[in-house]
């Protein structure tokens, strides 16, 4: 709808974050999903789309320094 208003906190999405990195350890990407592995996670940024159906998660992986 055009007077579409989103309610939710973008902190609430942390949980999408909890299960990629459970994910990438299920599929032998990494070894674990502990601190020495993954040393950040769970960064939400919200961008808005001009169309729901272009909603989208985007994961970005870097390797540690």
């Amino acid at each position: 709808k055009e007077d579409f208003i989103p309610r939710w906190d973008a902190d609430n999405m942390w949980i999408w974050g909890k299960c990629f990195n459970d994910v990438l350890v299920k599929k032998g990407v990494i070894s674990d999903d502990n601190v020495s592995i993954v040393r950040e996670s769970g960064a939400v940024k919200w961008v808005e789309v001009e169309n729901l159906d272009d909603r989208k998660l985007i994961f970005k992986i870097n390797k540690a320094e």
